[in-house]
């Protein structure tokens, strides 16, 4: 009998989540459990006096990447952007992502990602400045607005105009963070007046939502999912092979034992070790029954060592997972 071939065609692409998704984190969860087409870098912010954090130019290296990771810069002005944009392509990028979506206060006070929507007419000169001088291909990652979704009604024709062809839309407004439900309503209206299908961003936590979505938008192809696969790592392979899998909680332990290692391995790792691994628990806990417990276990780490003894703790059998 000949292997079974998977027809899932559509591209499964890991959102960018600060503080986690870094490319230790992407190498391991491609390694450990599979199935992701690519993903976002977290966002690089650009400065007035040019500087740049090397670590994160580092972090998108394509031949230190098991997939591909497309850089994200998080900027108000074209020149700075393209000063990053042109490090990045000589390293070996061919596609650039523009950050419009970020919804904290600190980012959007200054007029930066999800800020800036508000105000079209800077969107499009951002837009446009970039695209002047861009010898990369540019994609843009948003939301339907800082404070309302009406404010993508106005972004639409300046999307259009300019021809961006890759496109990625959070169906949230900045002030929602990532609370509240998404605006599907809204989503529906904006998908048949622009010009290019985009990619479909948030709570897209299991197998079910992508069903679902994919029911309500054959159209779209490319889906990119944060938080749900923070929870369950399995998820890109749960949704490409269409199957819903037990939770494997001896993966899950090999994945964040790795994860963990492989960052005391950087320069300055053993610091913020502990609060690393927190931001990754805060989700993980979620795959056990007492995922309260679980999680004041990880809090409670006083030191790597307390912490290595509470992960055997936690996967002794103690806390049954869901």
């Amino acid at each position: 009998m000949g292997s079974v071939v998977s027809c899932f065609s559509d591209i499964l692409i890991l959102a960018p989540i600060r503080g986690i998704t870094n490319r230790n984190f992407r190498n391991e969860l491609q390694r450990t459990f599979g199935g992701i087409s690519s993903g976002l870098a977290p966002f690089i912010t650009t400065r007035e006096d040019g500087k740049v954090s090397e670590k994160l130019i580092q972090d998108t290296d394509p031949k230190s990447n098991l997939i591909e990771s497309i850089p994200q810069i998080l900027t108000k002005s074209a020149s700075q952007f393209h000063q990053v944009a042109t490090i990045l392509k000589n390293c070996g990028h061919k596609k650039i992502n523009l950050n419009l979506g970020c919804p904290y206060p600190m980012v959007a006070t200054k007029g930066k990602g999800s800020g800036m929507l508000s105000d079209p007419k800077k969107v499009e000169e951002l837009l446009a400045g970039i695209l002047k001088v861009a010898d990369y291909e540019l994609s843009v990652k948003l939301r339907l607005g800082r404070e309302s979704s009406k404010e993508f009604e106005k972004l639409i024709p300046i999307l259009n105009d300019l021809s961006i062809k890759d496109i990625t839309i959070h169906p949230r407004t900045g002030i929602q963070m990532y609370g509240g439900k998404v605006d599907i309503e809204s989503f529906d209206k904006i998908l048949p007046q622009l010009n290019t299908i985009p990619c479909y961003n948030g709570d897209l936590t299991t197998l079910e939502d992508y069903t679902r979505l994919k029911g309500r938008y054959p159209q779209i192809t490319r889906w990119m999912i944060g938080r749900g696969a923070l929870i369950n790592p399995n998820l890109f392979t749960d949704i490409s092979d269409g199957k819903g899998s037990a939770i494997d909680l001896d993966k899950i332990k090999n994945f964040i034992i790795s994860v963990g290692e492989h960052h005391l391995n950087t320069p300055n790792g053993k610091s913020d070790f502990l609060h690393r691994m927190r931001e990754s628990w805060e989700y993980l806990c979620k795959n056990f029954e007492q995922e309260k417990k679980v999680y004041k276990l990880i809090t409670k780490s006083k030191s790597i060592d307390h912490y290595n003894d509470n992960i055997k703790k936690i996967f002794s059998g103690q806390f049954q997972a869901k």
